[in-house]
C-alpha cells in the first residue's frame, strides 16, 4: 500500500468564534504521525493559525485558501487511488439541512457563504477517485448540538469511511493534560500502538477508549461515531505494508484486544450504526504507548472528590470538615449536580446560560474550599476546578487556579521532605493529580525520597 498522503487542518483562533485550545495541536500531531511514511513532504498540507507557507503560499485556513489548496491537491499532487487521510478539528455547523466546517474567518451567522460545505468535501474526495478516509472534530457546541447527521449521510452516500468525534447530541472536548482533543489523541494512540489496524479494529477501539478517557480527564462522556463503507476495505489493514519501513508504530504496541462479534463479516447497516460498542469489551495490559493506564474498576464507581487517604488523623479531620463544607455549599447554591460543557460556545453574549452559571459556581466553590497548608483541601479544589469545561469563558482562570493548587500540593510535600518527614513527604506528594504539570517532578521527587527512606544509596549520575 501506498504511503497516505494527508491534509490537516486544525483552528484555535477563530475571529467570530470563542478560541480553541488545541484544535492546531491536533492537526500538527496527525500531519506528523502521516509524515512519518511520506516519501514525498507535499504530500503533507498542514493548515493552522501559524502554519508556514509552502513555496511562498499561505496556507491561513481562510476559507478561499482552503478550497484553493484542497481543490489543488486533490486534482494536481495526488492520483487517482492514492490513499489520503483528510482530518479538521474546530467548528462545525448545521444550517438549512445541510453541514458546514467553519474556517478561520467563518461567520456563525452566515455558515452558508462562510463556511466549507461538507457536501463540497465529498465530492471533490471522490471525483478523482482518491482512497480518503475522513476524521471530523467539529462538535463544539455553537448554536446546540446536532452536528453530523449530514456527515454521515454523506459518508453512506459517497463511501468514503467517516469518524466522528461524537454523537449528535453530545460535545467534543479537549483535555488539558493530554495538550490535545480526546478524540485525536486517541485517534492517534490507536494508530501507532495498533499493527494491522483495520477500519474496522478502529471503530471498535475508538468506542471503547475515547468515552475512557473522557471520564479519566474529567470531561463529559463523548462516544465516537464511526460510518464505514460496505466492502473489504473495512477489514483491510491501513498501515501494515509500510509500517516497519516507515517507523509508523513508533510505541511499544498493545496488546491486541479481544472483542467478541456475533459475525465477522457486517452488513451495511450495521456498518453506519454509530459506535456504541458495549464497554465490557476485554481491555489489554496498556503499554507505554497508551495515553493513560486503564484501571478495569475505575470507571464503574462514580467520580471522586478525593481518591487519596489523607497523610495523617488530623488531616484526616480536615478533610471531613472540608467535605461538610463543600455538601453545605452546593446544597445552598445549587441543588442539582451540576453538568459539564452544556452551553454553546457563542460567549460573546453578556448573558451566561443556566449552566455556565453552575460552572461558575463550581469554581467559586473550590476556592471557598482551601485551606492554607492542607493538602487535601487543594485535592478537593482541584477535583471541582476541573469541572469548568473549555467552552465557559472562565475555564482559562480555572486551569490557572488549577495548576497553582497542584504547585501548593507539591510545596508542601516538600516543606515535608526539607525536615526529613519521608513518608510525609511521599504520601502528600501522591496527592498532586496526573494531569497536572508537576506530576513528573511529584513522581521522581517521590522516588528520591522513598530511597533516603530506605536508607539506600542514590545512584550515580
Amino acid at each position: 500500500m501506498a504511503p497516505y498522503a494527508s491534509i490537516s487542518i486544525g483552528i484555535d483562533r477563530y475571529q467570530l468564534f470563542q478560541p480553541l485550545n488545541f484544535a492546531s495541536a491536533d492537526a500538527r500531531a496527525i500531519e506528523q504521525f502521516f509524515g512519518q511514511s511520506s516519501s514525498n513532504p507535499k504530500h503533507c498540507l498542514l493548515m493552522t493559525d501559524n502554519s508556514t507557507p509552502i513555496d511562498g503560499h499561505s496556507t491561513l485556513p481562510h476559507q478561499q485558501n482552503i478550497q484553493r489548496w484542497l481543490e489543488h491537491f486533490c486534482w494536481e499532487t495526488l492520483q487517482p487511488g492514492d490513499p489520503v487521510c483528510f482530518f479538521f478539528s474546530g467548528y462545525g455547523l448545521s444550517s438549512g439541512g445541510k453541514e458546514y466546517l467553519m474556517p478561520i474567518d467563518g461567520d456563525p451567522q452566515n455558515p452558508e457563504q462562510t463556511g466549507i460545505a461538507l457536501s463540497y468535501l465529498y465530492r471533490l474526495f471522490s471525483a478523482p477517485g482518491l482512497e480518503a478516509m475522513f476524521f471530523i472534530d467539529a462538535n463544539r457546541g455553537v448554536n446546540g448540538r446536532g452536528f453530523g447527521e449530514g456527515a454521515a449521510n454523506l459518508a453512506k452516500e459517497f463511501q468514503i469511511p467517516t469518524f466522528l468525534s461524537c454523537q449528535q447530541q453530545e460535545f467534543s472536548h479537549e483535555a488539558m493534560g493530554l495538550q490535545q482533543g480526546i478524540f485525536t489523541a486517541v485517534c492517534l494512540e490507536a494508530m501507532r500502538s495498533q499493527p494491522n489496524l483495520s477500519l474496522d479494529k478502529l471503530q471498535e477501539y475508538l468506542a471503547s477508549r475515547v468515552p475512557e478517557i473522557s471520564e479519566h480527564h474529567w470531561r463529559p462522556v463523548q462516544n465516537p461515531w464511526a460510518i464505514l463503507p460496505n466492502n473489504g476495505r473495512v477489514f483491510r489493514p491501513l498501515f501494515v505494508a509500510n509500517a516497519e519501513a516507515s517507523g509508523f508504530f513508533v510505541e511499544a504496541t498493545l496488546q491486541q484486544r479481544t472483542i467478541s462479534r456475533e459475525s465477522v463479516s457486517r452488513s451495511v447497516n450495521e456498518s453506519e450504526l454509530p459506535t456504541r460498542t458495549p464497554r465490557s469489551i476485554a481491555k489489554s495490559t496498556q503499554s507505554q504507548s497508551a495515553i493513560v493506564p486503564y484501571h478495569p474498576t475505575a470507571r464503574k464507581k462514580p467520580r471522586p472528590k478525593s481518591r487519596i487517604m489523607p497523610v495523617s488523623i488530623g488531616l484526616l479531620g480536615t478533610s471531613i470538615a472540608i467535605g461538610v463544607l463543600v455538601v453545605n455549599i452546593r446544597n445552598y447554591q445549587s441543588p442539582k449536580s451540576p453538568t459539564i460543557a452544556e452551553e454553546s460556545n457563542t460567549t460573546t453574549q453578556a448573558t451566561s446560560s443556566p449552566n455556565q452559571s453552575r460552572e461558575i459556581d463550581a469554581l467559586d466553590q473550590a476556592r471557598q474550599v482551601i485551606i492554607s497548608g492542607d493538602p487535601n483541601s487543594y485535592v478537593w479544589a482541584i477535583a471541582l476546578g476541573q469541572e469548568i469545561s473549555p467552552s465557559n469563558s472562565r475555564y482559562p482562570e480555572a486551569q490557572k487556579d488549577i495548576a497553582k493548587w497542584s504547585n501548593k500540593i507539591y510545596q508542601i510535600a516538600n516543606a515535608h521532605a526539607l525536615k526529613r518527614e519521608w513518608q510525609q513527604a511521599i504520601d502528600v506528594a501522591k496527592l498532586v493529580p496526573s494531569r497536572s504539570p508537576m506530576y513528573s517532578a511529584a513522581q521522581g521527587a517521590i522516588r528520591l525520597w522513598e530511597r533516603e527512606q530506605s536508607g539506600k544509596p542514590m545512584a550515580a549520575s
